[in-house]
């Protein structure tokens, strides 16, 4: 998770990097745009994901937890 915020933490803006590449050739500009908004949107969904990893290793470290508890009880 670390990784992906640090990459995110290092990103433009988009309407910034948009305007920088205002002086492209038409065609090449929008395949810039076009990719930079995919990989912000890719790093939108990485971060979602990873957080929702996180709360299902949490939950499945307590159920865990909870059953070496009540094997070792009994």
């Amino acid at each position: 998770m670390h990784e992906i915020l640090d990459i995110k933490g290092k990103m433009i803006d988009p309407k910034i990097f948009e305007k920088e590449v205002e002086k492209m050739p038409e065609i090449l500009r929008k395949v810039v745009v076009l990719m930079s908004r995919r990989f912000h949107f890719a790093m939108e969904g990485s971060i979602k994901m990873v957080a929702h990893l996180e709360e299902a290793t949490r939950a499945i470290d307590a159920l865990s937890t909870n059953l070496i508890q009540k094997s070792c009880a009994k």
